[in-house]
């Protein structure tokens, strides 16, 4: 079982469903936690999300997913904010949150760090811009493992 796979065919059923529910799709992901799996869908919009969303959106990408049947192992399906500590990833996130406080965790160590916490200044050719000990840095997004929304 190729999670990558199954992520791209889960991120193309579900977009559309999303958008035309009037929401943004932020992430998916499928893993494994305590020998059961999760598949989530990650939404937003401008208002913030609320339980009564997460059900909104969950109720016909569920029946989609029952009908369509695209993972052949049993999972538990959710839909969530991305919460506070949202995940940054897409070129349009880093436009949107530009001058954010953002936490950087990375897959190999910078200036002896694992984790840079700066704010973001955009991206540039392959590289988040991340104002770091008052200088802005340049960080090759090949070596970053997730950027985050974060409150330092």
């Amino acid at each position: 079982m190729e999670v990558s796979s199954i992520l791209e065919n889960i991120e193309h059923i579900v977009v559309p469903m999303i958008e035309e529910l009037g929401y943004e799709f932020v992430d998916v992901e499928f893993v494994e936690e305590e020998e059961e799996w999760y598949l989530r869908v990650y939404i937003d919009n401008v208002n913030g999300i609320t339980v009564e969303d997460c059900a909104a959106v969950s109720r016909p990408i569920s029946e989609k997913l029952d009908e369509l049947d695209p993972i052949d192992i049993s999972y538990y399906f959710e839909v969530s904010s991305p919460g506070i500590n949202r995940i940054i990833k897409k070129d349009r996130d880093f436009d949107r949150f530009n001058n954010s406080k953002v936490k950087i965790t990375l897959l190999s160590k910078f200036e002896g760090k694992e984790v840079i916490n700066g704010v973001l200044k955009g991206l540039q050719d392959n590289s988040i811009l991340v104002q770091y000990n008052n200088k802005i840095i340049n960080i090759n997004r090949e070596n970053v493992k997730a950027v985050n929304l974060n409150d330092f």
